[in-house]
């Protein structure tokens, strides 16, 4: 899992510590949570600056795709919630000291 640290472009990369069997069941979550249907980006009607950002990278065979969302309250579209919705399926990974909040 790779972590970015906010306002400073600086990321590290920190190994989950849980089960195989854990990693299956959380990427079956994503999935169903919408994962697969993010999209590249979402266009906003004004500047977002300065926001949390979720990155989403997945590679499925040579099939890459990226998404780049930014955190807004409150959400303006299905994106919004479904990246929230995959966000919190990957955190029960995490322990609670290492989440990063909007």
């Amino acid at each position: 899992m790779i972590f970015c640290q906010r306002n400073t472009g600086a990321a590290w990369v920190a190994p989950l510590g849980a089960s195989e069997p854990a990693i299956e069941e959380a990427w079956t979550a994503a999935v169903r949570a919408g994962a697969l249907e993010l999209p590249g980006r979402v266009e906003r009607n004004r500047l977002i600056d300065d926001a949390f950002t979720y990155v989403v990278e997945l590679r499925r065979g040579n099939d890459y795709r990226a998404s780049v969302i930014e955190h807004v309250e409150p959400g303006e579209t299905p994106a919004d919630q479904r990246i929230r919705d995959v966000y919190a399926v990957v955190n029960r990974l995490v322990p609670a000291d290492q989440i990063l909040k909007p």
